[in-house]
C-alpha cells in the first residue's frame, strides 16, 4: 500500500488515500463536498500536498428541495451556565467590596506615621504643621487620562491606593448568510454565521491582578440545501501576575472544546482541552523588557484521525524574547 495525502478543493482539509484509489469518488469529511481522488504524487516529501477537484456535478439550487423542510435554525440564547457564572461573579465581587477593609487590612507604614504625628502637632499647637516628607508635589488633573491599573499616593499627608473591578459581558453575531459563497483561488468560501456571549471580569488583589473570560457561542454554514453544519464552541481561561518590582511571574489556565452537529454527521468533528502558561517577565528599566514563557496544551482532536495520527497530543513550547522601548 502506498499512502499519500491530498487537499479538498473547497474547505482545505488534508486526506490520506491510497494511491488505488486515485479517480474514485469520496465525500469530504469537513465540508461534504464530492471529491475526486487526485493520482499520487510523483515525489517522496511527506511534506508535499496535492489539491483534489470537485466532482462533476452542478451545484444545487441553495433553495430547499420541493417537499422537504429546511433544518431550523436554533436562534442563539444566553446559556444558562454564563447567567449563573454573571450572577456569583457580581455577587462576589459585591462581597469583597464590601469587605475590602476587613480583609486587606495593612500596617500603617511610613508615611501614615508621619501623617499621623503631623496631624496631633496640629491639633496641639493650633495651626499649620510643616510637612517634612520627601515626597513633596502638586496634583494637576486637567486633561490627565486615568491608568486602568490600580493608583496610590498621598494627599494632605494621607495614603490612598484606588483598587477597582470590572465586569464586561458582551454578545456578538455577524449575521451572515451560511448560504452564500464567493469564490476565490478556485475554491468556494463560504460565509460562516457566528454568534457568541462573552463575560470577562479584572479586578486587583495587593500586588496580583487577576484576569478571567469566559466564552460560549456557535459558528456554522450551508454547503448543501438543508445541510446546516453548526459547531458549537466554548473557551474560558484564568490569569494571575505579580504586578511590581522588577521581576514580573505570570500563570495562565485555559480550557477549551468544540463540536459539530448534527451528530448524524459521518464523522462529526470535535475537540477538547486544556494549556497552562508560565512566564516570567524582567524590567530592569523603563526601556528594556525581557520575558522568558513555557506553553503546555494538552488536546483531543477527532480532525487527527484524517492524516492518520493520535486524536490526542501534547504539545510544548519554551521561548525567550526582548523588547527595547524607545
Amino acid at each position: 500500500m502506498s499512502e499519500f495525502k491530498f487537499a479538498c478543493p473547497i474547505c482545505g482539509q488534508h486526506i490520506t488515500a491510497d494511491a488505488k484509489d486515485a479517480g474514485s469518488q469520496l465525500t469530504c469529511p469537513t465540508c461534504y463536498r464530492k471529491i475526486v481522488v487526485p493520482p499520487a504524487p510523483t515525489l517522496a516529501d511527506p511534506k508535499f500536498v496535492i489539491a483534489a477537484t470537485e466532482a462533476n456535478k452542478p451545484r444545487p439550487s441553495p433553495t430547499p428541495l420541493p417537499g422537504t423542510l429546511p433544518i431550523a435554525r436554533a436562534k442563539p440564547i444566553i446559556p444558562p451556565a454564563l447567567i449563573v457564572l454573571l450572577v456569583l461573579a457580581c455577587a462576589a465581587a459585591a462581597t469583597l467590596f464590601a469587605l475590602r477593609g476587613k480583609i486587606f487590612q495593612k500596617k500603617p507604614g511610613l508615611e501614615e506615621v508621619q501623617a499621623e504625628s503631623m496631624e496631633s502637632k496640629m491639633d496641639s499647637s493650633g495651626g499649620q504643621a510643616e510637612y517634612t516628607g520627601t515626597n513633596r508635589w502638586t496634583l494637576d488633573l486637567a486633561g490627565v487620562t486615568f491608568p486602568d491599573l490600580p493608583v496610590s499616593g498621598s494627599v494632605h499627608h494621607r495614603a490612598f491606593q484606588l483598587d477597582r473591578a470590572t465586569l464586561n459581558v458582551l454578545h456578538y453575531d455577524n449575521r451572515a448568510d451560511p448560504t452564500r459563497f464567493e469564490h476565490y483561488d478556485q475554491r468556494e468560501v463560504f460565509a460562516w454565521h457566528t454568534r457568541f456571549w462573552s463575560l470577562g471580569a479584572r479586578t486587583r488583589v495587593s500586588d496580583i491582578a487577576l484576569i478571567a473570560q469566559v466564552m460560549d457561542g456557535d459558528t456554522a454554514f450551508e454547503p448543501e440545501p438543508a445541510l446546516y453544519i453548526d459547531t458549537h464552541f466554548d473557551a474560558a481561561y484564568l490569569l494571575a501576575g505579580w504586578e511590581r518590582g522588577a521581576w514580573r511571574p505570570a500563570l495562565r489556565l485555559d480550557f477549551f472544546s468544540l463540536r459539530q452537529t448534527p451528530a448524524s454527521l459521518p464523522l462529526p468533528l470535535s475537540e477538547h482541552g486544556h494549556a497552562l502558561t508560565a512566564a516570567l517577565n524582567w524590567r530592569p528599566n523603563d526601556r528594556l523588557r525581557i520575558t522568558g514563557e513555557w506553553l503546555r496544551i494538552d488536546s483531543t482532536r477527532r480532525q487527527r484521525l484524517l492524516e492518520g495520527l493520535s486524536p490526542r497530543q501534547i504539545d510544548s513550547q519554551l521561548q525567550v524574547s526582548a523588547r527595547l522601548l524607545f
